[in-house]
């Protein structure tokens, strides 16, 4: 999402190798971090498919934003045959995909989606999103970073984890929200 030369010039670091290890971890962890918290997938755009049961309702709620619907099928109760629908018959409205023509059959898993969410890599990530995990990387580094800028272990710290920015909790809460989940 961010590279290590991004991050080092976040954190006014000189350009030596030093803590370019370190740094991609961090950021690594950072992006996870969000994802888990949010319960959506924030990185670059890829593939999806969810199989989910039916409740005979006009429209159906993902966790993820759905930024490209590429196909959708249905199946009955019994059966292992999944039936692809015309795609044209149904819209993708963020966290929504809607059925025009009518609804998404009932019984469970009778309904498989196909879908990509994340940023394009033309585009890069949103920005809160962007911020958030320049914000968490700051907050990990600092933490394990002495005033001389040797590493120091955290022995101990454990149970002492650091407050999350505010735009680290924004983010959360917004993609909560969002995702109403």
């Amino acid at each position: 999402m961010i590279t290590v030369a991004r991050l080092k010039e976040w954190l006014n670091i000189e350009s030596t190798s030093e803590h370019d290890a370190l740094l991609k971890r961090l950021e690594e962890r950072a992006v996870a971090f969000l994802e888990l918290r949010t319960d959506q997938h924030l990185g670059p755009r890829q593939a999806f498919i969810l199989i989910t049961t039916g409740r005979g309702a006009k429209t159906l709620w993902l966790s993820n934003r759905v930024d490209e619907l590429t196909k959708v099928e249905f199946r009955d109760n019994f059966s292992n045959v999944w039936n692809e629908q015309t795609l044209a018959d149904y819209e993708a409205d963020g966290f929504a995909v809607r059925s025009i023509v009518g609804t998404f059959p009932t019984g469970e898993a009778s309904t498989r989606l196909s879908y990509k969410s994340g940023y394009r890599n033309s585009v890069g990530p949103e920005p809160d999103v962007e911020q958030a995990v320049y914000e968490l990387v700051e907050t990990w580094f600092r933490q394990r970073v002495t005033a001389a800028g040797g590493l120091v272990p955290r022995r101990g710290a454990e149970d002492q984890l650091p407050e999350l920015p505010r735009v680290v909790e924004d983010v959360i809460a917004s993609r909560k929200m969002l995702g109403g989940l």
